[in-house]
């Protein structure tokens, strides 16, 4: 089970965490077809050709894989690209980080392993985007940074669901190279509106004032 912390200041003005469940970020459930390396659910639309497919790390053993599930998440370049509807939508002042372990399918490939977080506006409408040379299978399984998105007060994501993609991009190779990925996450915290900066500052301004007269 996948779980996105958010965190939400009180009237107290502490900060609180709040569990909510997203599902299959170890790509454990699968879709039935291409047998072999079939597409994992959710991350990947019914019916339709390869998306995010999934392999056993018995088959594929790497370093690193201590720990994981039974299977791992890849995209193929020339393949649709995975999407993943949170079912949560976007908050107010937060800052959402979508970040996965992640490994290349051999020493010689280049390509990338790209994160974007958008939200749905009858389609994909992407926020933010960063993309990563992931670790060689010498080096094994990496926590990569992934990618980070903050949003304000009024924006039109605001109440709109979360989409996540995970995907590998053709960084010049050409022979069609994946990026393995496991254990997605999304983390999501209340940053400080404009308002409770200002007071802050305010109220650090008459600080130093009061300070320098007591010097005095």
């Amino acid at each position: 089970m996948w779980v996105l912390l958010i965190a939400a200041t009180s009237s107290g003005g502490e900060v609180q965490s709040a569990p909510i469940s997203v599902a299959n970020p170890g790509f454990e459930t699968i879709l039935l077809g291409h047998a072999s390396f079939p597409n994992a659910a959710d991350w990947s639309a019914a019916g339709l050709p390869k998306q995010m497919q999934t392999g056993l790390h018995a088959s594929f053993p790497v370093p690193n894989n201590a720990g994981l599930g039974s299977r791992f998440g890849f995209h193929a370049p020339n393949e649709l690209k995975p999407l993943l509807d949170t079912g949560v939508s976007f908050a107010a002042f937060t800052e959402y980080q979508l970040a996965s372990l992640a490994v290349l399918d051999n020493n010689s490939s280049v390509n990338q392993v790209v994160y974007e977080i958008g939200y749905d506006d009858g389609g994909f409408q992407p926020l933010a985007s960063q993309s990563y040379l992931a670790a060689t299978p010498a080096v094994g399984w990496t926590l990569t940074d992934g990618v980070t998105y903050e949003t304000g007060a009024l924006a039109p994501e605001i109440g709109a669901n979360i989409l996540l993609r995970i995907y590998t991009m053709d960084a010049g190779s050409g022979n069609g190279s994946a990026v393995w990925v496991d254990n997605a996450t999304l983390d999501a915290m209340s940053v400080p509106e404009p308002s409770s900066l200002a007071l802050l500052a305010v109220g650090l301004i008459g600080f130093s004032i009061a300070r320098r007269r007591q010097a005095h």
